[in-house]
C-alpha cells in the first residue's frame, strides 16, 4: 500500500487512518429494498470496539456527509436478487455487495450471505459511533467475523474520514469518485480467473481472507461524486457510457441544493442500472464482459451479460447542509 505523507493538519493517505463524528444519530440503513429492516443492534455489543477506534483523536471534526440514493434491479424480476446496498450511519457509510449466484445449486440462498455482511458493517459502524475515528478495513474484517451464513460476496465499503474517503474491496464490485467532470478514480477489479473474482464466504466456505482486500485512502472535496456499483453494471456498460450518465446532470450534484442533490442521486442511480438492465438483455451488443469473453477463449461474443444491477450514487455535501430538517 503506497502511504504518502501528507502536509501538517491534513488526513495522512492511509487506509486505516480515518476520522469519524463526534456525535452519531440513530443509524440509517437501506437494503436493496425499502421494505427490508435490518434488525436493531441494541441488544449486541462489540467487543472489537478498541480495534475498531483504536487511532480516535478526540478533536476530529466531520465536515462531511453523504446525500446517496441507491437502486437494485434483480435479473429475475419475481426474485429477491444477490446484490444489496447501505447507506448507513448518518450517511457516513456506502457500501454494495454481490452475492455469488452459484449458491443456487446447493439450494443456498445466494443473496443472504451479502444483505447479512453489509448488516454487520452498518452494525459495527453504529457501534463505534460516538468515536471520531473508524477504519473501513477493520469494518471489514469485523463483518466478515459476525457473518455466519453460507455463501459468499464480493464487496466495496466506502467511509468519509474529514477530507479523505477510506475504501476496502473484495473483487470485483467497484467505486468510482467524481471530481466534477473528471473522473478521479476506478477502483480495480480483483479477479482469480476470468467470472471468478475474489470473495468473502461464511464459515467452512472455500472463500477469500479480509486480509487480501485492496485498500485506499482518497482525497476528498466538497460535492465530489462517488458511485458503487456491482458487476452487473460493470459487465454491461463501458467507462465512456457510465461517465456520460454520472456527468449528465451534474449542475444540480454541484448546487448545494439538497433537494436538487437528492434528485441527482436518485435519477442518476436510476439511469445507470436502467441502462445497464436494458444492455444486459440485448442479443447483439457488445459490452465489456462480451470482450473480456473474446479475449479470453478467442472466438467472438455478443450480448450483455445477464445479472443482478446495483448502482449507488452519493455526493460528498459539507455538514452545514444536514441543518435542514427535511434532510435529518
Amino acid at each position: 500500500l503506497h502511504q504518502p505523507s501528507a502536509p501538517p493538519g491534513k488526513v495522512p493517505a492511509v487506509a486505516w487512518s480515518c476520522r469519524q463524528l463526534r456525535h452519531m444519530q440513530p443509524l440509517l440503513q437501506r437494503f436493496c429494498r425499502s421494505s427490508i429492516r435490518l434488525p436493531s443492534v441494541a441488544q449486541r455489543a462489540f467487543s472489537a470496539v478498541p480495534d475498531l477506534a483504536r487511532h480516535a483523536h478526540s478533536e476530529a471534526v466531520q465536515p462531511y456527509r453523504f446525500l446517496a440514493a441507491g437502486k437494485v434491479i434483480p435479473k429475475h424480476a419475481d426474485a429477491e436478487g444477490e446484490d444489496a446496498f447501505v447507506i448507513c450511519s448518518m450517511q457516513r457509510a456506502l457500501a454494495v455487495a454481490d452475492g455469488v449466484g452459484s449458491w443456487v445449486e446447493y439450494n443456498i440462498n445466494a443473496g443472504l450471505y451479502s444483505r447479512k455482511l453489509l448488516a454487520q458493517v452498518c452494525n459495527q459502524l453504529e457501534t463505534v459511533g460516538q468515536q471520531p475515528f473508524v477504519s473501513a478495513m477493520d469494518l471489514l474484517r469485523a463483518a466478515h467475523r459476525e457473518t455466519n451464513t453460507l455463501g459468499s460476496s464480493t464487496v466495496v465499503i466506502s467511509v468519509l474520514n474529514r477530507e479523505a474517503l477510506d475504501v476496502v474491496y473484495v473483487g470485483d464490485s467497484a467505486l468510482f469518485v467524481y471530481h466534477g467532470s473528471k473522473l478521479k478514480l476506478r477502483t480495480k477489479e480483483q479477479l482469480h480467473e476470468f467470472n471468478y473474482p475474489y470473495q468473502l464466504g461464511g464459515p467452512n466456505c472455500k472463500a477469500d481472507s479480509p486480509e487480501e482486500a485492496e485498500q485506499l485512502s482518497i482525497p476528498v472535496k466538497a460535492y465530489d461524486v462517488v458511485m458503487l456499483a456491482s458487476d452487473g453494471v460493470l459487465d454491461n456498460l463501458f467507462q465512456e457510457e457510465i461517465d456520460e450518465i454520472m456527468t449528465r446532470d451534474l449542475n444540480f450534484a454541484l448546487s448545494g441544493d439538497p433537494d436538487s442533490v437528492m434528485d441527482y442521486c436518485t435519477d442518476t442511480a436510476n439511469a445507470i442500472a436502467e441502462t445497464a438492465k436494458e444492455r444486459s438483455e440485448s442479443k447483439s451488443a457488445i459490452t465489456p464482459y462480451s470482450e473480456s469473453f473474446k479475449q479470453q477463449y478467442g472466438h467472438a461474443a455478443v450480448g450483455g451479460k445477464l445479472d443482478d444491477i446495483t448502482c449507488l450514487v452519493g455526493v460528498v455535501c459539507p455538514e452545514h447542509l444536514f441543518d435542514n430538517p427535511a434532510i435529518s
